[in-house]
């Protein structure tokens, strides 16, 4: 493919058949866009419930009872282009074909053709047992005269278009989601109080989930140029739980106490999975106050307990490139949210940190990142204080029905499940203030303090003490042509300190950060009329800071698009529009359109380096019936 002046030129640097050139590219034009060209991915959801409702009475009391089960699957399926190896190996291995005189594949004309040996290697040179010595595991390379060559040089060459359709194809993968659950309660009163009956509540709920990931023949066996072997992976868990639950009435109908409630219930739960099962108690206590007409208060304390879902235990476990900015190399030593931490634990494995380089650092290093059978069930103490202010001052008959409230939420969460990657396995390693820890565990470092090998994916962080103040203003009017109403809701959030150690000693608060926002709102516009009711929201995030901590340090850090520096992204918002018809009380048609102008971030509204991608309007629609 070289022209003969180019020939000319490399043959006067001393290239020749004996002393041969090497070329390296970037094959950007064989890779994916970020458009998605060729993808496809689908998501089938079948879901049945059915239950049984009733009442009946017994000893001068009435009782309700309900019973039921229900089942779901969701079947996914995804199709991405990939290039076959060993196509692309035989597409650009050619000569001077004999019989045209013309560029051809050797594997055209060639009777003696082997592949040339491209195994799939490990990291300590052994051979990946399901990868044939042949790269690409044994796929045909076709039928003599299929094979179209591949000149490598320039961009997206028009003259390419017959070897890419020989070498690439499509791979495809799935999953199947399974959910069954059966559940069943009584509820009604069991005693007279002065200020009313108290009430009760008494049920069960039993819920199976399990899920089986299908990988891609082709990635199982090495096919592909890019990504990496996967293996096909299922699993599943229960959880059975009974509970109670008690309303009991204090005061009513007293100065300044017009309603007094107490509320009480308490749950048991029994979580096994493939591995283990755990048991656990939780419970909840709230006290409602309504003073008056105007004004109510409210309080309330609880336990609790979550369960990882499917994917973080299941998911398939495949092998992975990683690069992480090691905390223990020299450039890097310094920075983190606790620097002399991090020098002093480096240290002590031996790391030189005035002059270690290290390799992962600017290349990647193969481990492996998927799902994890082990992970612990979260926990989490919550506390909550708020106060309703209905104001009904004559005035306000023209202006229409207000409400506002104002609450502050604590919650103490320990073990919280979250997705790591191997930088933050390791800055959660080196950065604590006891070590070595947990997050060591997962990788490993040669005898030159090389990262050698690491697992990540799923995995259960420290302590999270998160604070936030929840502000609701609720507003509707009824008018000749309607109701028209207007909701807004705020977060402030007051603290987020977060310890991925556990330790205390290492909490950080990161609220005012863009990934940690100091306020989230949104505001929902309705109009009511008959059984029709549609409604404009927009959801609006704020901004914040990059990342301070680098700023603090060095405040021209980050560089925006324009040469500016920056410290903090911008604030944006989004849409959604929707329609719900409700013809009776029990069929209710619903449409939602999420992101209803098809923005893709790059209108004004959104900032140019906060890299907000939209992808495309989507429209959900619901249908329901009770019978």
């Amino acid at each position: 493919y070289l022209t003969a002046n180019s020939v000319a030129i490399m043959e006067a640097a001393g290239f020749s058949a004996t002393n041969p050139a090497m070329l390296q590219k970037l094959h950007v034009d064989l890779s994916p866009t970020l458009r998605g060209d060729g993808f496809n991915n689908e998501s089938d959801t079948e879901f049945y419930s059915m239950g049984i409702t009733g009442e009946f009475d017994s000893m001068g009391r009435d009782f309700s009872y309900e019973v039921g089960y229900s089942w779901g699957e969701t079947m996914i399926g995804s199709q991405a282009p990939f290039v076959v190896g060993a196509r692309f190996a035989a597409a650009m291995d050619y000569g001077i074909n004999p019989a045209t005189g013309e560029i051809d594949c050797r594997f055209n004309y060639d009777e003696t053709y082997e592949l040339p040996s491209l195994a799939v290697y490990n990291q300590d040179g052994s051979t990946d047992p399901l990868s044939s010595v042949a790269w690409g595991g044994g796929v045909g390379l076709g039928a003599v005269g299929s094979c179209a060559p591949y000149n490598v040089m320039g961009f997206n060459n028009p003259s390419n278009a017959a070897a890419k359709e020989y070498f690439t194809s499509v791979s495809t993968e799935g999953a199947t989601l399974n959910q069954t659950s059966m559940f069943g309660s009584i509820s009604g009163s069991i005693v007279d109080l002065p200020a009313g009956p108290v009430e009760f509540v008494l049920g069960f709920d039993n819920r199976k989930e399990k899920a089986d990931f299908l990988a891609d023949q082709f990635a199982l066996l090495s096919i592909a140029i890019r990504g990496s072997q996967t293996e096909s992976t299922n699993g599943q868990f229960n959880i059975d739980s009974k509970y109670i639950e008690l309303s009991i009435p204090v005061v009513s109908d007293m100065p300044f106490a017009q309603d007094v409630r107490i509320d009480y219930g308490y749950r048991e739960l029994e979580n096994t999975n493939t591995l283990r099962t755990n048991k656990y108690d939780v419970d909840a206590l709230s006290i409602f106050w309504r003073i008056n007409d105007e004004l109510a208060v409210r309080a309330s304390e609880q336990t609790s307990t979550k369960s990882p879902n499917i994917d973080d235990l299941y998911g398939p476990l495949n092998p992975s490139f990683q690069q992480a900015l090691d905390p223990c190399d020299s450039r890097y030593v310094a920075d983190g949210d606790f620097p002399a931490n991090r020098a002093a634990n480096c240290a002590a494995i031996g790391i030189d940190t005035t002059t270690f380089r290290s390799f992962v650092a600017g290349g990647t290093v193969q481990g492996q990142s998927g799902g994890n059978p082990r992970l612990l069930d979260e926990s989490g103490e919550t506390n909550s204080y708020g106060i309703v202010y209905t104001p009904t001052n004559d005035f306000l008959d023209d202006i229409g029905n207000l409400t506002f409230s104002a609450d502050y939420i604590e919650i103490l969460l320990t073990d919280y499940v979250t997705t790591f990657a191997l930088i933050d396995f390791m800055e959660a390693c080196y950065d604590a203030a006891s070590f070595p820890n947990n997050f060591c565990d997962s990788f490993t470092r040669g005898d030159d303090g090389q990262v050698t090998s690491f697992s990540v994916g799923a995995g259960n962080a420290g302590t999270i003490d998160f604070g936030t103040y929840i502000y609701r203003i609720n507003w509707d009017k009824d008018f000749s042509i309607g109701n028209v109403s207007m909701a807004w809701r705020g977060y402030q959030q007051d603290k987020r300190n977060q310890a991925d150690s556990g330790d205390p000693a290492d909490l950080v608060d990161r609220t005012g950060y863009a990934s940690d926002p100091e306020w989230v709102q949104d505001l929902t516009i309705g109009y009511a009329r008959d059984d029709h009711f549609a409604y404009y929201k927009m959801d609006f995030v704020d901004g914040g800071y990059i990342n301070k901590q680098n700023t603090d340090e060095r405040a021209d850090r980050y560089i925006g698009a324009a040469g500016q520096v920056m410290t903090e992204y911008d604030g944006y918002f989004t849409d959604t529009l929707g329609y719900v018809y409700t013809p009776t009380e029990d069929i209710t048609l619903a449409i939602r359109v999420s992101n209803p102008f098809d923005h893709d971030g790059s209108e004004d509204r959104y900032q140019v380096e906060r890299g907000i991608q939209l992808i495309g309007r989507t429209i959900s629609t619901s249908f329901s019936i009770k019978f």
